[in-house]
């Protein structure tokens, strides 16, 4: 029951105000002002301070919340806040305990308590907790992996070098899957093409490219403009294998135990140098892959055969790297070694006083180009070509002298002073692969492994 007493608060702009007959001022539980009790027979003044849970204002005055618009904020005066009522729609700020208590919705357990303000605080960090992990997650979810199928060489001499410039420029992550070697590339292509888990192959060697084409595991990328290839180094012009360093067929040598090396085809095919060769294997290296051309493209179809025949009982072992053959040479396993002719710029900043050296035969030497492809079907083809752009770069190409051991392909890059004395050969045979069209791929390994086994 309530009594209608017609009086007016100093100031306020409630010109009504309902006294209980328990001597407690309320507003009505209905209506425009729905049920606030206020103490002290006292009306407050309004305000129209929009929504939010202000506790106390500047003078000390318990706030509420009172929604938005003209009548939000209601102060209550005298720093003292109502008893807690359980009235729907009733506001009350502290209970009999003196809990500061909060709306929260609606029904049987409204009236959060909030002891001294710090559930409040740890509410608010829950809040920015939770939202700060799902803003980390979701960033951790748009970060893209570019998967890169790599020969063990690059990964070691550049992949890793430059991982970290890469991953910063483009936002991604890299994660290289390492093969021993380029014709293992060339396996695993074939192996996952109906379901490809890489995006880009590097270390393929340009004389891989008619069996790329044939297996139809790439797809071509032309990189234009300051990530183009120079014109004299563009094996490829559908852009299938982008060429990123070169070198040469080599052998070196110990001048303490070979003074007088063989430096033709004829003499190393002379059985005077019986079990004097290591070399890597001719189906699964660049290296050994481009000397197989270079015999063939000497001999011719016919030739072909007969230099292997006899080479074969000089040759002591074949190794599944470039890298292989070279430390078992070191090691003394052997006389002669087929490597990269740039490897004798590594032993001249090593600090080597001239006791190995090296040779290309008289005859001529094949260029061997180690190249980068976009995987046919892989998850992500525009950053795989942005890879492939960036190891054209200047700064990408300035460190394979001094870390791969090769030239660059880029026409800009200075050579460091240990790449003066590797032989650069005049004849070159690269060229002439393919000239006769009986000289296909099939047809000279059926050949070369009639001569090898035999």
């Amino acid at each position: 029951m309530y009594k209608n007493l017609g009086t007016q608060s100093s100031g306020s702009a409630f010109s009504h105000s309902l006294v209980a007959l328990d001597l407690r001022a309320s507003l009505p539980i209905s209506g425009r002002y729905g049920g606030l009790p206020l103490l002290n027979r006292q009306a407050p003044a309004w305000h129209s301070l929009d929504g939010g849970l202000s506790m106390k204002d500047a003078d000390g005055d318990v706030r509420v919340p009172w929604g938005k618009g003209r009548y939000g904020g209601l102060p209550l005066l005298d720093r003292q806040a109502p008893a807690w009522h359980s009235l729907d729609r009733c506001l009350s700020m502290k209970d009999a305990d003196g809990d500061v208590r909060v709306p929260w919705g609606k029904g049987r357990h409204r009236g959060l308590p909030l002891q001294k303000g710090w559930i409040t605080l740890f509410l608010i960090a829950i809040m920015i907790l939770v939202a700060s992990c799902k803003n980390e997650s979701q960033e951790q979810q748009q970060v893209t992996e570019l998967k890169i199928l790599a020969t063990r060489k690059y990964v070691e001499t550049l992949g890793e070098l430059t991982r970290a410039e890469f991953e910063k420029k483009h936002k991604c992550t890299v994660r290289f899957r390492v093969t021993e070697n380029a014709g293992s590339i060339l396996d695993t292509l074939r192996n996952e093409k109906d379901r490809p888990k890489a995006d880009i192959v590097v270390g393929l060697g340009n004389v891989y490219r008619e069996m790329i084409l044939a297996d139809s595991v790439l797809t071509p990328f032309v990189p234009v403009r300051e990530s183009a290839v120079p014109v004299k180094h563009r094996i490829d012009k559908e852009g299938y294998l982008t060429p990123y360093q070169y070198a040469y067929v080599g052998f070196i040598y110990d001048t303490m135990t070979t003074p007088n090396p063989p430096k033709t085809f004829g003499q190393i095919t002379d059985h005077d140098w019986k079990d004097s060769f290591i070399l890597p294997d001719p189906f699964c290296t660049n290296v050994g892959k481009g000397f197989y051309r270079l015999t063939a493209a000497f001999g011719n179809v016919y030739g072909f055969p007969k230099i292997w025949r006899s080479m074969k009982p000089n040759v002591k072992m074949l190794t599944d790297t470039e890298e292989e053959a070279y430390n078992r040479f070191m090691a003394g396993e052997a006389r002669i070694a087929m490597v990269e002719l740039t490897r004798f710029a590594k032993l001249y900043a090593d600090g080597d006083t001239g006791r190995y050296k090296l040779f290309s035969l008289q005859e001529g030497n094949y260029q061997i180009y180690e190249c980068a492809g976009v995987v046919k079907g892989a998850s992500h083809p525009d950053l795989a070509k942005r890879y492939i752009e960036f190891m054209m770069s200047k700064s990408f190409q300035e460190r394979i002298p001094t870390h791969s051991w090769n030239f660059p392909i880029h026409e800009k890059v200075d050579l460091p002073e240990s790449f003066k004395v590797v032989e650069v050969p005049v004849k070159e045979f690269s060229g002439k692969w393919g000239s006769d069209p009986n000289m296909t791929e099939e047809y000279l390994r059926r050949k070369w492994e009639k001569e090898w086994r035999d």
